[in-house]
């Protein structure tokens, strides 16, 4: 996954599409490097398959009948996590990951986690070196043959999601990337889908419901994050009569519902580690009222990760999801208001009352003090004002008669808390 620079003030960003129309052009045209595969990498953890255990194939159709997942954005918090639920419901399926070399040592010891749990890992797991931002992915020519004879699913992950990031690096990894992610598949020889993870927050600026197959509805945007990964769905919607693409557009992504785990604080967590600060500094009395941030009218659409992977699964190898777009999100989202009572609850303040405008609160990121403490970023606030509300029928369809269901963050954030309590380091740090 592609390193996040430090995020800069966001701003409302107008589309920069005309740029997308010269995608292949604009790669790089420096030759990619050579690059090693992870059976050549000293670990017994992960071993490369690609010619001890080729896919079978039918003589019906010439596909393989094990899944061989290309992937990238791996070993990300999401990722890893995808690879293992894959593991579970497929326990035939083999993997090949797109891995900047500097991520070798994270990638490698990651897998040899998950083998401990999925033996079959071992022997299915592959590593291959390069960069989404580079002509041929940066994969070398053995590297990019394999990928392309084997290969039935990719699935594209990597992205740069920090919300302040420079349009420059964004419009690269985000738009770019994506474009060469395509290229490549339509060299795969037995591809069988191409699952792309978009946003929910494409819809930008938008109000009111954003449907499922709504895309350009002439929306501004937040920030050059949304922006570039609105650039990069139209460029993999324009392409989905070669490609068979199956898009998936998550809400906001928060920790496991049954551990809380995650591996970073932002977003609606600067709420939690407001509550937790004040909590552990002895701050405020308990029983004392707070008040909200903004109106809290505002619906704040979160998705678990875990419910997130195992829906994404689900969606993934559903008969009917080619060329469908799928949103991941809450249909009965909470709203700023009841999740702020919510946290009121857990950590023992009063009742929620009154209100400070947003304005109070960039105010209060100028202080050095509480900014570098509470590690306050002004770029999430505009999440607790969207007054959009994004319809999930596609994925409830694919999901219908699975067991997969969609917890109330009422009933789970006391363990999304508990792992903040745990871990938070302020200034707001995971410890691990």
């Amino acid at each position: 996954m592609a390193d996040e620079k430090k995020p800069t003030k966001s701003k409302t960003t107008k589309s920069t599409r005309a740029k997308t129309t010269s995608t292949k052009k604009a790669a790089p045209k420096s030759p990619a490097k050579k690059t090693t595969s992870a059976k050549t990498a000293k670990t017994t953890a992960v071993k490369s398959t690609a010619k001890k255990s080729p896919a079978k194939t039918t003589k019906k159709t010439g596909r393989a009948t094990a899944p061989v997942v290309f992937m990238t954005g791996f070993p990300g918090f999401i990722g890893r996590r995808l690879v293992e639920r894959l593991f579970e419901t497929r326990p035939d399926i083999s993997f090949i990951f797109l891995v900047q070399k500097k991520f070798e040592p994270l990638a490698v010891n990651t897998l040899r986690h998950i083998a401990e749990r999925h033996p079959q890992a071992a022997d299915r797991c592959e590593i291959v070196f390069g960069d989404i931002t580079k002509a041929h992915l940066g994969l070398s020519d053995e590297d990019r043959h394999r990928v392309t004879e084997r290969a039935t699913q990719v699935w594209h992950l990597a992205a740069i999601y920090a919300l302040g990031v420079e349009l420059a690096l964004a419009y690269r990894v985000n738009v770019l990337g994506t474009a060469n992610v395509m290229d490549l598949c339509e060299q795969c020889k037995k591809l069988d889908r191409f699952i792309y993870y978009s946003t929910c927050y494409v819809s930008g600026t938008r109000t009111g419901a954003v449907l499922e197959d709504e895309l350009e509805m002439g929306q501004n945007f937040k920030n050059n994050y949304e922006a570039t990964k609105f650039e990069a769905e139209v460029i993999v919607q324009e392409r989905r009569d070669r490609i068979p693409t199956v898009i998936i557009r998550p809400a906001i992504v928060i920790g496991d519902s049954q551990t809380g785990e995650t591996d970073k604080f932002d977003g609606p967590y600067a709420l939690i580690r407001l509550h937790a600060f004040i909590e552990e500094k002895g701050l405020i009395p308990r029983g004392i009222p707070l008040p909200l941030i903004g109106p809290g009218i505002a619906k704040l659409n979160l998705v678990p990760v875990d419910y997130l992977v195992k829906a994404s699964v689900q969606v993934a190898f559903w008969k009917d999801a080619v060329g469908k777009v799928f949103q991941i999100s809450d249909p009965r989202p909470a709203s700023t208001r009841e999740f702020v009572e919510k946290l009121h609850e857990i950590y023992g303040v009063g009742p929620v009352r009154g209100s400070l405008p947003f304005w109070v609160i960039r105010g209060m990121a100028q202080i050095k003090w509480l900014r570098e403490t509470l590690d306050i970023q002004t770029d999430t606030l505009v999440y607790m004002d969207v007054h959009a509300e994004y319809d999930c029928a596609n994925t409830l369809a694919a999901l219908e008669g699975s067991g997969i269901e969609l917890p109330d963050i009422r009933e789970y954030l006391p363990r999304i808390v508990e792992f903040v309590r745990r871990n938070v380091r302020f200034k707001g740090q995971a410890k691990y």
